[in-house]
């Protein structure tokens, strides 16, 4: 028999573990983590309206803490071009403050 729990809530984060057998110490498991990203959007949004057009520093865009954690694990976290390739994709555009290209 399956179950599931939430073991961390902080923010507009959740982390649930899954466990196949919750009696057997040893059962398999499985960690989810969800986050509402509506804030990140909000804030985003805000960013876009006060960064200065033409400063030396821009904020390129917002990354979503469960797509960094995704990054950490598969180890391109530290990737400037990784990095690139994601705020440069089409599908993270919302999460672009600066329009151009990395």
């Amino acid at each position: 028999m399956a179950h599931a729990e939430i073991y961390d809530h902080r923010g507009d984060v959740i982390r649930r573990v899954h466990v196949q057998d919750p009696t057997d110490f040893l059962s398999p498991f499985a960690i989810e983590t969800v986050q509402d990203v509506e804030p990140v959007l909000d804030y985003v949004h805000a960013m876009k309206d006060v960064q200065e057009r033409g400063a030396n520093w821009k904020l390129v865009g917002v990354m979503p803490l469960v797509e960094a954690e995704r990054m950490m694990r598969d180890g391109s976290f530290n990737d400037p071009a990784a990095i690139a390739r994601y705020f440069n994709d089409s599908d993270h555009a919302r999460l672009r403050v600066w329009e151009g290209r990395l």
